[in-house]
């Protein structure tokens, strides 16, 4: 096999020469994945917007070879590895919240570069736990108030 059939991910290990128009094109896939990673995030951060507006990146670390509890239990079951596996952190107010995220190989569409599926939730632990019993009260506290 040629080294230039390889996918750009696969090419890093073998030594490849990469010209500027790839590491560019990779840049910008990678700021496109990182932004839109970022966007799943707050879609699940929206919830506790009620006792949090302020979240922010801490950090995030990638584990490229090692698999979530998630990704492991579905490639059992025949599903693919994810590629790339991160954990970011994030402060909400004050709490600090572990984001696990699996990054798949998606379905290439038409006049597509790339197609990436990514996987990102929250660890289930105590402070979303308690975060969660926090939105609660707030709701049903607000829907008393409507009430009267």
């Amino acid at each position: 096999m040629e080294k230039k059939s390889l996918p750009f991910r696969q090419k890093m290990g073998v030594g490849y020469s990469f010209s500027q128009e790839d590491l560019n094109m990779a840049l910008k896939i990678h700021n496109a994945v990182n932004e839109e990673t970022w966007n799943k995030i707050m879609k699940k951060e929206q919830k506790y917007f009620d006792i949090c507006k302020e979240q922010k990146l801490i950090k995030f670390v990638g584990y490229p070879t090692k698999l979530s509890i998630k990704a492991f239990m579905l490639t059992l079951i025949g599903y693919n590895k994810p590629f790339d596996r991160h954990e970011w952190y994030i402060d909400r107010c004050g709490n600090t919240i572990k984001y696990i995220i699996d990054y798949y190989d998606g379905k290439k569409e038409k006049n597509s570069a790339v197609s990436i599926y990514i996987d990102a939730r929250p660890q289930l632990n105590h402070q979303n736990a308690i975060d969660n019993v926090k939105i609660i009260y707030i709701k049903i506290c607000r829907f008393l108030n409507n009430l009267f």
